[in-house]
């Protein structure tokens, strides 16, 4: 016959269980989400800013900062990579930090969660004809 202590230790035991049962559930979705396979964005510019291009897509929290993306933009095929806006900040700031990247142009969130198109180096309105209806798609591949 099980003593009072032995009961408490299995008590113990299957509530410590269950609590890091039910932690799972949110990190495998998350961990999933993250490795989601491709990914599609649609919208179109919602203004210009400088050389920021702020759209009208939400930004996904299944991007991760490092994530390669294409980016259609007037017609424009152009690869990027998504970048948080303190890793963004810290590029608009430091050429080395820039020399790091393999790409010309990168993707973050703004303030208000939509996804914004940011070219390291020069101005994308030199390469593409920008109005508040140019649609843009982002895929992560």
């Amino acid at each position: 016959m099980p003593t009072r202590r032995r009961l408490l230790r299995v008590t113990v035991s299957s509530l410590a269980l269950l609590l890091s049962l039910s932690a799972l559930p949110g990190w495998l979705v998350a961990r999933l989400e993250a490795q989601a396979g491709p990914l599609v964005l649609q919208g179109h510019v919602e203004s210009v800013e400088g050389w920021l291009i702020h759209t009208t897509i939400p930004t996904p929290a299944a991007l991760r900062d490092g994530d390669f993306l294409q980016v259609q933009l007037g017609g424009r095929q152009l690869v990027a990579r998504f970048v948080s806006a303190e890793r963004y900040a810290q590029l608009a700031t430091d050429a080395d930090a820039r020399a790091t990247l393999d790409v010309d142009i990168v993707c973050t969130g703004d303030g208000q969660h939509a996804l914004t198109v940011a070219p390291l180096g020069g101005d994308l309105r030199d390469m593409v004809a920008l109005t508040a209806a140019t649609p843009v798609v982002v895929t992560r591949p």
